[in-house]
């Protein structure tokens, strides 16, 4: 979240020139159109047909950055985590509305699907870094073997 946060402010200041894509999400899937086209393997379209008010980093940028620091920051996203389905309800009863017996099971059974997922994803995440890390051991000690000589015993 942090990081789509700065990257919504540097995607703004991008030109042709100078483009500020460091921050956007990578992949085919991302919602940049400069990150898109790079990881579908072809040559980025132009800024300006793509983006249709650039912003001006030397007009805009000392009055933009505070705010999007103060958006990004840790303390306020810890604030401000979506609440789920449980949210929802809770606003609901702020607003004078009962929530039937159906709607707080759907509401369960959504919650649940959701920290599966996030589980799930969190597991594939781990096991990844573990491959990635196994794998610099590897050629660390692949490296260490041939400046030696040999196998290490």
């Amino acid at each position: 979240m942090r990081r789509n946060i700065i990257a919504g402010i540097y995607h703004g200041y991008s030109r042709d020139d100078l483009p500020q894509h460091q921050f956007c999400p990578p992949g085919p899937d991302s919602w940049c159109f400069f990150i898109k086209a790079i990881g579908e393997h072809l040559y980025p379209t132009g800024h300006k047909k793509r983006v249709l008010t650039p912003l001006d980093y030397g007009l805009l940028h000392e009055h933009r950055q505070p705010i999007y620091d103060r958006l990004a920051s840790i303390e306020l996203l810890k604030t401000e985590f979506n609440g789920g389905p449980i949210g929802l309800a809770m606003v609901k009863r702020s607003l004078g509305f009962q929530e039937g017996e159906h709607g707080q099971r759907l509401g369960q059974v959504r919650l649940r699907k959701r920290l599966y997922k996030s589980t799930q994803e969190q597991q594939l995440k781990a096991k990844r870094r573990k491959k990635i890390a196994a794998a610099a051991r590897e050629k660390a000690r692949q490296e260490k073997e041939a400046e030696e000589g040999g196998p290490a015993y």
